[in-house]
């Protein structure tokens, strides 16, 4: 039941562009929303450096 009610919004937001449009924009701000801003430090995030690698000398 849950896979046609899926297929049916699935062809719904297919077939319209407004739908579609509307749904993109939807989805961007709430992107927006949630990236980080600049400056702010994820604490999930970090970068631990490669003991091995070595940079060319130009």
């Amino acid at each position: 039941m849950k896979g046609v009610l899926l297929g049916i919004v699935v062809l719904v937001l297919w077939s319209s562009p407004q739908a579609r449009q509307i749904t993109a924009d939807v989805l961007r701000d709430t992107a927006n929303l949630i990236t980080p801003k600049k400056g702010e430090e994820n604490p999930k995030s970090f970068v631990i450096p490669n003991p091995f690698y070595k940079e060319k000398s130009k």
